[in-house]
């Protein structure tokens, strides 16, 4: 009986892995799903039951006020349902950088450096669309920050954050704009969308 007992719980918790492998990774069996839709989140309830509670998070403690304001036409894009949260952190305000193509690791460059010199020590992220990660690499970029895709931002977060090329990132796969919010809202501190200007020209920012 003792040995049937323990066959049927091992099965329970293989199961619920599979389904909700999320669920394992705090000692508690919870997980917050900020970034997860409230379809994602309510099949998670039907499958794993009583324990399962779901809470609308209203109050940020990662990014910025800042940050999140600037991405609140995108959020109701890819979440009308979703209700915009506030942040307990204050910041500098988010920035842009506009440059031709030809000018835009010289640009990324540039900003990491500043970046560097003004905020010594802290993490640095660069986030691109999966198809600018080598050339990035090849031009030396990662001696200054970390380089992720968009797709793989997900969870991380960075001191200082680098966004290159955000309408790359919007068209280089399905569920683009999803990945541009998460790109976006990596930083903890600072944010810098380094843009491509269609025009040749000087790098300009705002």
């Amino acid at each position: 009986m003792l040995e049937e007992g323990l066959q049927r719980r091992t099965v329970a918790l293989i199961a619920i892995r599979s389904v909700v492998p999320s669920l394992m990774r705090s000692p508690g069996g919870s997980k917050t799903t900020a970034d997860s839709s409230r379809g994602q989140a309510a099949r998670r309830a039907d499958t794993v039951g009583p324990r399962f509670r779901l809470h609308n998070l209203t109050v940020s403690y990662r990014t910025t006020q800042g940050i999140l304001e600037s991405v609140r036409d995108l959020l109701a894009r890819i979440a009308p349902e979703q209700v915009p949260t506030r942040s307990l952190r204050s910041g500098e305000r988010p920035r842009t950088v506009t440059t031709p193509a030809d000018g835009l690791v010289a640009a990324v460059v540039q900003e990491l450096r500043a970046q560097s010199a003004g905020h010594p020590g802290e993490l640095l992220g660069v986030i691109c669309a999966a198809s600018r990660v080598s050339e990035l690499t090849v031009q030396g970029i990662a001696h200054h920050a970390r380089i992720v895709p968009a797709s793989e931002a997900r969870g991380l977060e960075f001191d200082g954050v680098v966004v290159v090329d955000p309408d790359e990132i919007v068209t280089a796969r399905p569920g683009g704009e999803r990945d541009l919010y998460v790109a976006l809202t990596r930083a903890t501190k600072r944010l810098c969308s380094v843009t491509v200007h269609p025009r040749q020209g000087s790098v300009g920012k705002s």
